[in-house]
């Protein structure tokens, strides 16, 4: 698929609504935020989609600012909306902390593998000065995600922060490691 990315300083209602519903099912299986009771409903109560809804959106809009890229990626021949990626860049890294994926024409998200292959990622995100990309995952979905688009595991030593990131398959050939990080390498086996 021929893709293009987009900086933006708003997401569209439209293109949240593709991207939100392709994206729901992932969401709510995996985010406890969510299996708490809302403002207003009793205890034995979750959240609505529509409160997800709106509660994910107000996330991304308080972070449209210039301290986050916000990126749109779009289909360049459909003109369709294909993913959203929002987070700082700090030395050439994107640190993806918001992340929505839609389908493609044919109802398939199989488009997103291509994020594996370093001539692909790099070419549609060195235009922004992204070099490389690191994902903080908060569910086994998005872990299963960065495992088959060959991410790799870090994580910090004992003592330091307890984030643990995925980066990306690319951009990290001439990156200097820090001392304080432990890369585990993973090989994912589909049976």
């Amino acid at each position: 698929m021929n893709t293009y990315v987009e900086l933006i300083q708003t997401l569209s209602n439209s293109d949240y609504d593709i991207l939100f519903e392709a994206s729901y099912p992932y969401l709510k299986e995996n985010t406890k935020d969510w299996d708490i009771p809302s403002e207003g409903n009793t205890p034995d109560t979750v959240w609505t989609k529509e409160e997800v809804k709106a509660d994910f959106k107000q996330s991304i809009d308080s972070h449209m600012n210039t301290d986050y890229y916000n990126i749109l990626i779009r289909d360049s021949v459909t003109n369709e909306v294909r993913a959203f990626h929002q987070g700082p860049v700090d030395d050439g890294t994107l640190h993806s902390h918001n992340g929505l994926f839609a389908f493609d024409s044919e109802g398939s998200r199989s488009w997103v593998h291509q994020f594996s292959n370093s001539e692909w990622a790099t070419a549609l995100y060195a235009p922004l000065g992204i070099l490389r990309q690191v994902h903080s995952p908060r569910s086994p979905n998005f872990v299963a995600f960065a495992l088959a688009l060959n991410c790799t595991l870090v994580e910090p030593l004992s003592g330091e922060s307890n984030e643990v990131v995925y980066r990306s398959a690319w951009g990290w050939d001439d990156y200097v490691e820090p001392s304080h990080m432990v890369t585990r390498h993973f090989n994912l086996i589909a049976i």
